[in-house]
């Protein structure tokens, strides 16, 4: 759905998604004994996003974006099996899909927009995202141990598993200088910050 006017335009939209995964482990005996020896998901979800736009004039423009989402867990989410330190990631057949919530306000300026020799363009936008069941690693038992000889040494255990919530932030900002037709600066700034909310720590692998 599009509307557009004088001053604003209007763009909302909708899309329904449906993932289904079913993995076999052919054997687990080789490697780490896990209690499961197949992997099946089955996820839907509706989603949307708004997005409006005001121009107060010419070289001016206002956006508002909210939106929904969510990622399903692939293949490698379930099944990923690595050894890294004194750690062994091993698979997880419980994984959810995650759902976002996202918001973002946005600014753009131009600046002696007339000027024949100069022009200024400045933009900065402020944005978040609110993630259910997060996915991320932790540590985590294999048939109730915390620590299993992979390779010849004893490691810790961690999976892929799900977080209650966590909440992701920050801006972006770009400035572009063109002057006397044939030369551009320009430089750019952005700040980004996830934790998890009840535990209240840091968010691994941020997404941009």
């Amino acid at each position: 759905v599009a509307f557009k006017g004088h001053s604003f335009s209007f763009l909302a939209g909708l899309r329904y998604a449906l993932n289904f995964l079913s993995a076999q482990f052919d054997s687990t005996e080789f490697s780490i004994p896990l209690p499961f020896n197949e992997v099946t998901s089955n996820t839907r979800a509706l989603n949307g996003n708004i997005n409006f736009n005001y121009y107060p004039h010419a070289n001016t423009q206002l956006n508002l974006d909210v939106s929904t989402g969510y990622r399903a867990p692939n293949i490698d989410d379930f099944g990923k099996v690595f050894k890294k330190d004194n750690y062994i990631m091993v698979p997880n057949n419980n994984l959810k899909a995650e759902y976002a919530y996202n918001g973002a306000i946005s600014i753009y300026q131009n600046i002696f927009a007339k000027h024949k020799l100069i022009n200024l363009r400045i933009n900065g936008s402020f944005f978040t995202t609110l993630l259910n069941n997060v996915i991320t690693r932790d540590d985590y038992q294999v048939n109730g141990l915390d620590s299993i000889l992979y390779d010849g040494q004893m490691c810790k255990v961690r999976s892929n598993v799900n977080f209650d919530r966590a909440l992701i932030y920050g801006f972006n900002s770009s400035l572009k200088l063109a002057f006397l037709k044939s030369w551009e600066f320009f430089t750019s700034l952005s700040f980004t910050k996830g934790n998890l909310v009840k535990e209240n720590i840091p968010l691994g692998h941020i997404p941009p």
